[in-house]
């Protein structure tokens, strides 16, 4: 692997292009009895842990000499040593009872204490210490009357790797929130049976296939699922099952299948992080997405001067109007800004997507009422087109200039605007919503915050895709491709253009005689487009033998839809809907490029239980389906939700990963006016799940095997005492 390997529980990975295969090795060691309620309590009071999260601590002779490194638990220590780790743990609530005493002659009474080792069997004794992400904070230890143990300026990391513990094995340590990680890097031809391990000092030890559970005199610690992957360039990962292996008492290894291929996905429930954006004024989100190497990135609307910006970011003030887009980047733990920005002009502006190029550029798609909105030089288009203004209900917004799309790039530490542009007619585009009539005419605003749609997106040469909706008849599309002609209401818009901005390649609408709207884009392995959205129209463009030829009436239907590389033909298209509401929101692709879309429903009866799927909900109101390459057969379709007249959730983001599992999250909430959804309250989740209970106004995340066979994963994420939800938009799922 010549160094090369894959961070996969932060996302990361270091120079991809180079990945050819490895073996990837993930545990997680939880603290769970003493990390929890009482953690924020003793936080302050830890010389290593951080804002950030745990810090490792050099040992500069402050230790014995066998120890790496070392951090601080809310009740012991954390030893990193050469050949294994020690822990050092004593009673919580002793601890806390002896913190709390008033009395002011107290003395802190010896505390129950237990120490135990894991040590790394034939492994090396002189491995490497290489430390990542140094803080700028020294620490001094000067204990005791021995001068020889105090040491200073010692410093502080992160992340911790110890190189070439067994041959061409690494051993990662970060931390993840209040839990200390460390992962097994396995690089190619090397012997991942050479990883065992003893335990000394537990007292009980209860061990199955999936945990260890070691029992201490103060508490219990747990050994959670390990999780593998293998990764090929040409084939994408491929997750297998390994499992924890006895060997001899108190001795364990790993039990690692020969083939690795088509295995189940073990999911880990750990929240890696959650945080809340710090705005002191209002601040809505609307998409999210992420970079190579595990950045996270958000936009949403930011009401005035207050959404907390970074030094040297590209525009630290508000711009005016009601709401400015608000951009932030994320580490890879949440527990820091890289940077965060605002964009904008004197009117409203939305975020609706972003994607992050693999030279770590941010690409916007949004919308704007600014007339002077930031556009870069050579830009698609300098002037502001503008349309009837309009308000759109919840939002906070005023149009009152009318919609153009905007899409935006930035450098990579968000310092500059390397490209920008407006593109649009005189009409409204990129916002889905009839700015200057009726707010209840457009069938397809079914969800709340609907208007706000739409997706960007790559090909493997860095060109921008971009699909959106416009009632603009003069839309600068271009003349050679399948449809330069308005088809009606609102039409969908297929956009192409350079990754500077600069040139349209190509552009076309999509729709017919009624309402269309274009909501989510993939490009596969040829080039050709795969688009999808929601119609009213009877005449909606399709080639000769659709899967689904006719409207199939009701409120609306989704459609999918295939186009060559040059945007100039129509390969195939079909409906997707029965005689009630239908539409599409999101479309994905496997690694054979047959096509994933996820969709809303109000059937309650068979229409979408094609190919009898072993996850099924009957009647429920979101459904999913697979079609075939050529978009020309339709290969089965599932619903889930709850049984009864609609959908419960509004589709934030969807996935197929590389072995066609299945990945779904939304939220739901009949409380947020104009939602449309039943709410959150009666699906199902699983025994493993982050959160089983709900208000009704929660977020959901759903995880099925492979071509939806069984559920492996669903969870609710949210509180009581709001209405969580996402003002449109769409997000990301890591591939990875």
């Amino acid at each position: 692997m010549k160094g090369t390997f894959l961070f996969l529980n932060q996302g990361k990975i270091a120079n991809p292009s180079m990945l050819k295969k490895m073996l990837y090795f993930g545990r997680m060691h939880l603290i769970t009895k003493y990390i929890g309620l009482f953690a924020i309590l003793f936080f302050a009071n830890l010389p290593s842990f951080s804002q950030e999260g745990f810090v490792f601590i050099e040992n500069k002779g402050q230790w014995p000499e066998q120890v790496l490194a070392a951090t601080d638990l809310p009740n012991g220590r954390f030893y990193i040593e050469k050949q294994g780790l020690t822990i050092d743990l004593y009673k919580l609530e002793e601890v806390k009872h002896n913190h709390q005493s008033n009395s002011p002659h107290h003395h802190a009474t010896r505390t129950q204490r237990h120490v135990y080792k894991q040590k790394w069997l034939n492994s090396s004794s002189s491995p490497k210490l290489i430390g990542e992400q140094k803080l700028p904070t020294k620490y001094n230890f000067f204990l005791g009357n021995d001068e020889s143990k105090w040491a200073s300026a010692c410093n502080g990391y992160l992340n911790l790797t110890v190189e070439n513990i067994y041959p061409n094995i690494d051993l990662i340590f970060y931390s993840s929130g209040e839990e200390i990680k460390y992962d097994f890097i396995v690089g190619e031809n090397a012997d991942p049976n050479l990883i065992q391990w003893e335990y000394e000092g537990i007292e009980n030890l209860k061990v199955d296939k999936k945990q260890i559970l070691l029992h201490t005199s103060v508490g219990y610690i747990k050994e959670k699922t390990p999780v593998s992957y293998i990764l090929n360039q040409d084939q994408g990962k491929s997750i297998i099952d390994i499992y924890y292996k006895r060997l001899a008492p108190n001795t364990y290894g790993f039990d690692i299948p020969n083939e690795g291929i088509n295995k189940k996905l073990q999911i880990d429930p750990t929240l890696t992080f959650s945080s809340l954006s710090g705005s002191q004024t209002d601040n809505f989100g609307y998409t999210a997405s992420f970079d190579y190497k595990g950045f996270l990135y958000s936009g949403s609307s930011a009401f005035g001067n207050s959404y907390p910006t970074t030094v040297g970011a590209y525009d630290t003030q508000f711009n005016g109007g009601t709401v400015d887009i608000a951009i932030s980047k994320f580490d890879t733990t949440g527990s820091f800004l890289v940077y965060s920005t605002y964009i904008g002009g004197n009117g409203d502006e939305l975020p609706h997507s972003l994607i992050v190029d693999e030279n770590e550029h941010l690409f916007v798609l949004g919308s704007t009422s600014s007339a002077n909105y930031p556009v870069t030089a050579n830009a698609i288009q300098a002037t502001f087109m503008g349309g009837p203004s309009g308000q759109v209900f919840g939002l906070g917004v005023g149009y009152a200039a009318g919609a153009d799309m905007i899409i935006s790039k930035f450098s990579q530490d968000g310092s500059a605007l390397s490209a920008s542009t407006f593109l649009g007619g005189t009409d409204a585009d990129g916002f889905n919503h009839n700015l200057g009539g009726s707010t209840t005419e457009n069938p397809l605003i079914y969800n709340y915050a609907d208007e706000v749609r739409g997706e960007i997106e790559f090909d493997n040469q860095g060109n921008i895709y971009v699909v959106s909706t416009t009632r603009s008849t003069d839309f600068p599309v271009t003349t050679n491709t399948f449809q330069s002609v308005h088809g009606g209401k609102t039409d969908g818009v297929i956009v192409k253009v350079d990754n500077n901005l600069e040139t349209i390649i190509w552009a076309t609408f999509y729709g017919g005689s009624g309402y269309d709207a274009a909501q989510s884009i993939q490009v596969n392995s040829r080039n050709e487009v795969i688009f999808s959205g929601g119609t009213t129209s009877p005449d909606l463009p399709m080639p000769a033998a659709p899967v689904q030829s006719s409207f199939g009436g009701g409120r609306s239907d989704g459609y999918v839809g295939r186009l060559t590389e040059n945007g100039e033909t129509l390969l195939s298209a079909t409906y997707s809907g029965t005689d009630t509401y239908d539409q599409i929101y999101f479309v994905d692709l496997d690694l054979n490029d047959d096509i994933f879309i996820l969709g809303q429903t109000q059937h309650t009866g068979s229409f979408f239980h094609q190919g009898n799927r072993g996850f099924q909900e009957q009647g429920g109101g979101q459904y999913i389906a697979k079609y075939n390459t050529e978009l020309t057969n339709q290969l089965w379709s599932t619903t889930f939700g709850t049984n009864g007249t609609g959908p419960n959730i509004s589709p934030t983001a969807f996935l197929t990963d590389a072995c066609s599992r299945i990945f779904v999250s939304g939220w739901g909430s009949p409380n947020v006016s104009g939602s449309g959804l039943l709410g959150t309250n009666g699906m199902t989740t699983t025994s493993d799940a982050y959160q089983k209970t709900t208000d009704g106004n929660d977020f959901y995340l759903l995880i099925t095997d492979i071509d939806a066979q069984s559920l492996l994963y669903a969870t609710y994420m949210g509180g009581s005492s709001a209405d969580e939800h996402v003002d449109g938009g769409t997000s990301r799922f890591d591939k990875r």
